[in-house]
């Protein structure tokens, strides 16, 4: 899941449930893009790049086939997500 805290109290709450391996979030606007290292976990499977388009619709799948993705950063110049995959020791250019 992808939670939100409140710095000043302490207390969190849940922004996007349903995520089992997210290791990294991104919002761009309204959009929430997440990034899972796996979507089998358990079977080895590669990772992927999903988008909300707000926190209450569902996912789309942005991008598949990634490698250990464990971190992610916007450029906005180019309008793209670079994506780290760490197992392949890369990263991907995603155009939005």
């Amino acid at each position: 899941s992808v939670r939100v805290v409140n710095a000043n109290s302490g207390q969190w709450s849940e922004l996007l449930t349903g995520l089992t391996s997210a290791t990294d979030v991104l919002v761009i606007g309204s959009q929430i893009y997440v990034l899972q290292i796996s979507t089998n976990l358990s079977a080895g499977a590669p990772g992927q790049l999903i988008r909300f388009k707000n926190k209450d619709a569902l996912p789309e799948v942005v991008a598949t086939g990634l490698i250990g993705a464990s971190g992610m950063i916007y450029d906005p110049a180019r309008d793209a997500i670079f994506v780290s995959e760490l197992f392949a020791g890369r990263i991907t250019r995603i155009q939005r």
